[in-house]
Formats: structure tokens, sequence, C-alpha cells
């Protein structure tokens, strides 16, 4: 009961603060890490997550097939793949429109900005491109702002590898 309260005055606290960072706050020597993790769950200390409900992707009209399902990528400029984050400030919100190269991880282009029409993308890609070479696929989430036509025409127009 002790522990329990104790739990009780962190969580009032920390009201963000998980099970098993309790633990290791608590450090009861008493109780392992799982059997600890396991009451605790049992008496409802889950966190309880707060659901997204800000869509950031609009499935446009225009359908192109997976092209990387399946394919094995072995160099940097196979396949780019592009998304787009959003984060709250004050009342506003931003939205990171970025591009990554699969095979290395690395991102090669990204904007923020305080939309997500095809603009921001179109500039993402034009900076991804001013230094590394096109990729042989650019795959994305088929978002209404992945159909805009400046947006296409100048993948159409990158070269072919």
């Amino acid at each position: 009961m002790d522990l329990i309260s104790e739990a009780d005055d962190i969580r009032k606290d920390h009201p963000g603060c998980g099970v098993k960072k309790l633990y290791y706050t608590l450090k009861p020597d008493f109780i392992g890490k799982y059997h600890f993790v396991e009451a605790f769950m049992h008496l409802g200390y889950r966190l309880k997550r707060k659901k997204n409900y800000r869509r950031t992707t609009i499935a446009g009209k225009i359908y192109y097939t997976n092209k990387i399902k399946g394919i094995e990528i072995n160099a940097s400029s196979v396949v780019w793949q592009s998304d787009i984050t959003y984060y709250r400030v004050g009342d506003e919100f931003y939205y990171a429109v970025f591009i990554i190269d699969v095979y290395t991880k690395k991102i090669v282009g990204y904007k923020v900005s305080d939309h997500i029409r095809g603009t921001a993308i179109l500039k993402v890609i034009r900076m991804a491109l001013k230094d590394n070479k096109a990729p042989k696929i650019h795959h994305s989430d088929r978002g209404s702002q992945d159909i805009y036509k400046s947006y296409i025409d100048l993948l159409k127009s990158l070269p072919q590898q």
C-alpha cells in the first residue's frame, strides 16, 4: 500500500510518468521490474494515449501503383519517400514536409510550412534535387499534395536511371 501511495504522489506531480519510469523512480527492493509493471498495469496505471485527430493525408483521385513493394534497395537515390508530419505551436499548426532517401535514411529535402498544399512538396523536391541525383522511384502516401500537377510534371521530367 505504501508503494501505491508513493506511485500516486509521483503521478500527481508527473501525470505522464509511465509504469516503467515509476519503477525506476521508486526502486522497490522487494519486487522485480516485470512483476511491478504487470501489477501496476493491472491496477490501472497504464497511460491513456491521446488519439491523433489531425488528418494530414487526404487521398487524391489519381492512383499510382506501389513500385517498392518487395524490392531490395541496395544503393542511395533508388527510392525517395516523402511524408508530412505536423506539430502544434500555441493555437497554430505547422507542417514538416520531408523527403528521405530510403537506403541511407538521410533527409534529402525538407520544409516547414503553415499549410499542406502541393507548393510545399514541390519546394522540397527541388531542394532534394540540388545536392542529390534523381531517384529511380519516388514514393509517397498518395496525399492530395502529392498529386499537385506541377509536382507530378517535375517528377515525370526527371531523367530515368
